[in-house]
């Protein structure tokens, strides 16, 4: 394949890049939580098991600016699950709690 210009050869090498995270999403790749300091609980899209990958469930009061790492157990890498079904809806809890926590 030639290309005239750098312009052309990046559009190709965009498509491909495009094509291979769709394909790789299909595959079910996803974020890993890490140490759970700079996902935002409510604003990114962490959550696989939903449609946009974001939390459905209303804010709350008080709250907005949680990430992920505060939903632990404080002191432990493990969910509070007591807390996350205080916080979020059945689905958004489930999906959630769902999310294996890596041992880093």
């Amino acid at each position: 394949m030639v290309f005239r210009d750098m312009q052309d050869f990046n559009l190709v090498m965009l498509a491909k890049q495009g094509w291979n995270i769709l394909s790789n999403l299909d595959k079910g790749y996803r974020w890993r939580i890490g140490n759970g300091q700079h996902i935002r609980v409510w604003d990114d899209p962490w959550l696989k098991e939903m449609g946009n990958f974001k939390v459905d469930s209303p804010r709350v009061e008080g709250l907005e600016d949680i990430v992920v790492s505060d939903l632990w157990i404080p002191g432990h890498k493990e969910w509070d699950v007591e807390m996350i079904h205080e916080l979020f809806g059945p689905r958004d809890a489930s999906a959630i709690l769902n999310i294996p926590l890596s041992l880093c």
